[in-house]
């Protein structure tokens, strides 16, 4: 059986080198976000956080996107006006803050930016908006 494997392999190997490649990629983009400081939270948790732990709820998404649904009591930072608008987060530094953008990319590269900014106590949405939906929580519109 072992040497069938082997066999399947040697015949197919550009498909065993792009699953390869493709699982590195996927590994290095998890680590990146690990490395930041930065941990991924499922929606569920995150609800038990907002709702127990007072946590604070940034939208990294653009004021459109935003105000065509986002979470309860979200602040709307853009993820580029955040540099400039840091100092609206500053009374949170010791508070817990989930990021949240539409699928999670840009909220943990700005979660990368709070913890290089002392921020103590940074989470991303994981899956963002969109994995919220999936759960069937609700979005505000404005």
């Amino acid at each position: 059986m072992i040497n069938h494997f082997i066999q399947f392999v040697i015949n197919h190997w550009v498909l065993w080198a792009a699953l390869v490649v493709v699982l590195v990629l996927l590994v290095l983009d998890e680590r990146k976000t690990v490395s930041g400081g930065v941990k991924r939270v499922a929606p569920q948790l995150a609800t038990n956080m907002i709702n127990h732990d007072n946590a604070v709820v940034v939208d990294v998404r653009s004021a459109d996107q935003f105000s065509a649904g986002h979470l309860p009591a979200a602040i709307n930072i853009s993820y580029a006006d955040l540099t400039a608008n840091i100092n609206k987060l500053t009374k949170y530094k010791n508070k817990s803050i989930i990021l949240v953008c539409t699928v999670g990319q840009e909220a943990a590269k700005a979660g990368a930016f709070l913890k290089k900014s002392d921020f103590n106590d940074v989470y991303v949405l994981a899956g963002g908006v969109s994995a919220w939906q999936k759960a069937d929580l609700p979005l505000v519109n404005n």
